[in-house]
């Protein structure tokens, strides 16, 4: 869900750095990969 939000502003997209930034920081996971951002993307 957070991947189809709008992107933080300044960015047209959201990439696997801010979409596993953005996890970290709403408390979803204490720390995750950028791989392990795109293997849960590509599901």
């Amino acid at each position: 869900a957070l991947a189809c939000s709008t992107p933080p502003e300044g960015r047209c997209r959201w990439t696997l750095n801010l979409l596993r930034d953005k996890m970290i920081e709403l408390k979803y996971i204490d720390n995750i990969s950028r791989t392990s951002v795109h293997y849960a993307l590509k599901k």
